[in-house]
């Protein structure tokens, strides 16, 4: 029988197979429109590599055609989504969830002054003595205790996107530390602003710490984790200054073991220290025990013994800014709050009379403030001054000079008496976390009287 006289209904179902078809046998303009319907093709038949690029628009997709199930894990990827295309009515609601957020938008550093631009002490070359002492940068305490010494200031060395840092410069070498001696800095953590951290449970999270460093001096130092609250333990992690006078940034993820989700590992709800974060710069073998990336309850574990000793040279400095903590096992982009707002942040732990720009104890004339006192029955009694925001705890309030004019020792207020400048000594009372009142003996001169007083003061309440 001719071929010509063979009809489709006269062909057995599946007589004809892809492989009896000749390759390129059958051209698109052979196949009527609608006779291929999606009831002929074979589950999977239609891959990927057999659509050409651009052959399917949006236009030939059926709307709910593409649901979730199709869709392979990961299948979509920010690269792929045109910019704008996800609106909040694309959203279903309860899908964004905490965990999907985590460090997005606002408060997610748990550093203040992170970026250093907060310097109320001065700014200048002060340098560092003492264990635990606050210099210039707001929130960085410094502890030394060496054969050597160093000195602390702000810096406009600085990463690309931050305009400050901390400048630590070795002025006294020390070679060959003792023992129990050290140099480090760091910043501790008020406890209630860790509450989210579940430490002390199952739920405890990870966090991440990250900063820019720059140093001449290459090699391994040690970050250490303190937590003080119930059980005290710490945790250490080597970095590496692989670059001399180069910025890096490094990030370190910090796992709770079974320690910090257990009762132990709990961290108070009080205006306390919650967690300490250490910088090593120089650590003697007493505090060198500890092992890399391990939780410990050592109370000398600061370092591991690959720790370079910073001090051992005068040529040595170190630069440092952008600190952040936050919950996660990854670091984000640095949180950059404005100045004002870091400026408040910081005056919860120290505040002080003087402008900004000038030094707490400036002893300067024309840099104080006027407070309105009262005298009777021999006491000079100041009005109430208040902070310039609620304080951590009860401060320290330490009376200053008034300027070198007026009086001759920190605590001498100046009041302008019957043609004449006048002094005395001041104390704090009263006081809390809103405020003080100043008050000094006179021995019953001017009762009754009142006067405006040149005052100077500064209040602190650092952890």
């Amino acid at each position: 029988m001719p071929i010509s006289r063979i009809k489709t209904d006269g062909i057995q179902d599946d007589a004809i197979t892809s492989a009896k078809i000749v390759a390129g046998s059958v051209a698109a303009t052979d196949i009527a429109d609608g006779a291929i319907t999606t009831a002929k093709i074979a589950t999977d038949a239609v891959t990927s590599a057999k659509i050409v690029d651009g052959a399917v628009v949006v236009a030939d997709v059926a709307d709910g055609s593409i649901t979730t199930v199709k869709l392979a894990a990961d299948a979509v990827t920010a690269a792929k989504l045109a910019d704008d295309s996800v609106v909040t009515a694309n959203i279903v609601d309860g899908n964004v969830t905490a965990v999907k957020t985590t460090g997005v938008g606002k408060g997610k550093n748990l550093i203040i002054n992170g970026a250093m631009q907060v310097a109320q002490r001065t700014t200048s070359a002060t340098a560092v003595s003492g264990a635990g002492v606050y210099n210039t940068i707001d929130r960085l305490k410094l502890w030394e205790d060496t054969d050597g010494a160093f000195t602390t200031e702000q810096s406009t060395e600085a990463p690309v996107g931050f305009s400050k840092s901390v400048k630590l410069q070795v002025t006294t070498a020390d070679t060959s530390l003792a023992a129990g001696q050290y140099a480090t800095f760091g910043q501790s953590i008020e406890a209630q602003n860790l509450q989210h951290l579940a430490y002390g449970t199952t739920s405890a999270k990870t966090i991440t710490v990250s900063f820019y460093v720059r140093s001449n001096k290459t090699g391994t130092y040690c970050l250490a984790v303190d937590k003080e609250d119930s059980t005290t333990y710490k945790y250490v992690k080597e970095f590496s200054i692989t670059s001399a006078d180069t910025w890096e940034r490094k990030t370190i993820t910090i796992v709770p073991d079974s320690n910090i989700k257990a009762s132990g590992g709990a961290i108070t709800d009080d205006t306390g220290r919650g967690l300490r974060i250490f910088f090593g710069l120089a650590w003697g073998s007493t505090y060198t025990g500890a092992t890399n990336e391990v939780w410990s309850n050592n109370g000398n574990h600061y370092a591991t013994s690959n720790q370079v000793n910073w001090l051992d040279s005068t040529s040595n400095n170190f630069y440092f800014t952008g600190f952040q903590v936050e919950v996660g096992d990854n670091a984000t982009d640095f949180e950059h709050r404005s100045f004002a707002e870091e400026l408040r942040l910081c005056q919860r732990y120290f505040s002080k009379s003087a402008a900004y720009s000038i030094a707490a104890d400036h002893n300067l004339d024309g840099d104080t403030v006027v407070v309105l006192v009262d005298m009777a029955n021999g006491l000079m009694r100041s009005s109430r001054i208040y902070f310039p925001v609620k304080m951590r705890a009860t401060p320290t309030v330490t009376q200053l000079k008034a300027g070198t004019g007026f009086g001759s020792a920190n605590g001498q207020w100046a009041w302008y008496q019957s043609g004449t400048w006048t002094f005395y000594a001041f104390n704090s009372g009263n006081a809390n976390e809103d405020g003080f009142c100043a008050h000094g003996g006179v021995g019953g001169a001017g009762d009754g009287q009142s006067y405006w007083t040149h005052a100077a003061w500064k209040a602190e309440a650092e952890l």
